[in-house]
């Protein structure tokens, strides 16, 4: 039996109108076509849906039960129709996010949310990792967007850039480097410090450049997670080093985040796809509306 969706369409039109000359006229072919295409149906299910001669047409028991099967049938490729057409143009889907923790609350929210406004059937799935990880998903087809803070363009993967990633420090409104708009490396040197264990590509190069251009600051406590790092912090342990987006997230009332310069080591946040498949729409939208919405950082 071979059965198309053509012959399904014809057998239906003229199932509802019963009449050759209108089931033609609405599906826009001539009579002969229409004819042909119930004949080779009846040929493919081996009965006959019509009982027709030269002043009417009328359906048959098993015409009866083709009309309720076929509507049914028809009803479902078009529904389909629409799931794929919505896939296409970006309205419906799941777009699998791949991106460090601390970058979510400040820099991605308001691009997140502005996108699930504008897309409210496309579902967002949220993996909290390091920039490293987020990647190596990414080459694995776990995630279809991976954000990282990158020192090194990813030479084998599609990059647009989101914006810099600058280190800064977070401090109490009262210390007295509070009061600068930038502070310098080497003006922390005598200070306790607290930051986070170098477990990226990003922290680790930062670390190693700061100790050949001889700015060595005191690290007093060296942690793990950004929330032991915040309670630290808060608790007057020192002052703490990390990417601007990490002491964003942690940042408190009666503290102040101020950007470390001299030496700067910016990282830049990007937005990877993989080069070897063209991004659905709903990802290059979701990539538009990040971009769009990021929030911009202070100036020097």
């Amino acid at each position: 039996m071979n059965i198309t969706l053509v012959q399904m369409r014809a057998f239906l039109a003229l199932a509802e109108s019963l009449s050759f000359t209108r089931a033609a006229d609405s599906l826009g072919v001539t009579q002969p076509t229409l004819s042909a295409a119930i004949r080779n149906l009846e040929a493919a299910i081996g009965g006959k849906l019509f009982d027709r001669d030269t002043r009417k047409v009328a359906l048959t028991v098993l015409g009866l039960d083709c009309q309720r099967l076929a509507r049914q049938l028809l009803d479902e490729v078009d529904r389909v129709e629409v799931q794929l057409r919505s896939h296409v143009l970006g309205r419906r889907g799941t777009v699998r996010i791949a991106a460090p923790a601390n970058l979510y609350p400040g820099l991605l929210l308001p691009g997140l949310l502005a996108f699930r406004k504008a897309h409210p059937g496309v579902r967002l799935e949220f993996a909290d990792v390091t920039s490293d990880e987020a990647v190596h998903r990414l080459r694995l087809h776990q995630a279809d967007l991976a954000i990282g803070v990158r020192v090194v363009k990813e030479t084998d993967l599609r990059s647009r850039p989101l914006g810099p990633y600058p280190y800064a420090a977070i401090l109490p409104e009262a210390h007295p480097l509070a009061d600068r708009r930038a502070i310098r490396w080497r003006d922390i040197q005598a200070e306790d410090v607290v930051v986070l264990q170098a477990r990226d590509s990003l922290t680790v190069r930062i670390a190693r450049a700061l100790g050949e251009a001889g700015v060595t600051p005191q690290a007093a406590y060296r942690v793990n997670e950004l929330s032991t790092a915040a309670g630290l912090i808060h608790g007057g342990f020192g002052i703490g080093l990390m990417g601007y987006w990490s002491a964003h997230h942690i940042l408190k009332p009666g503290f102040v985040i101020r950007l470390l310069t001299e030496p700067s080591f910016n990282g830049v946040i990007s937005l990877l796809t993989l080069p070897s498949i063209e991004p659905p729409s709903q990802v290059r939208q979701l990539q538009d509306a990040l971009r769009r919405h990021a929030p911009v950082l202070p100036r020097l």
